[in-house]
């Protein structure tokens, strides 16, 4: 799933989208809220195309065991994403 023109992932936004693997979130996004990607079983890939690491919540990624790394440019400024280490 890529997101398009978005600015704000709102509060518990996929829960119960148990099949979902992928999310890609283009650099428009700066704010991602609580639980946003909660409970994702099958969750693996996380991509974000901004420079910067949007506002995040610390319960962003709970219960995703497979959520390790987050896939950033090269260009990205911070150390993390949301928590996850870069690739």
């Amino acid at each position: 799933m890529k997101f398009v023109g978005i600015s704000i992932v709102g509060k518990n936004l996929f829960n119960g989208a148990n099949l979902l693997k992928e999310i890609t979130m283009e650099s428009s996004v700066t704010k991602i809220k609580d639980s946003a990607f909660e409970t994702l079983p099958l969750l693996s890939i996380v991509k974000y195309e901004g420079l910067t690491e949007p506002e995040c919540s610390d319960t962003l990624f709970n219960n995703n065991p497979n959520v390790e790394t987050a896939y950033v440019p090269f260009e990205y400024q911070n150390e993390t994403f949301c928590g996850k280490r870069l690739n």
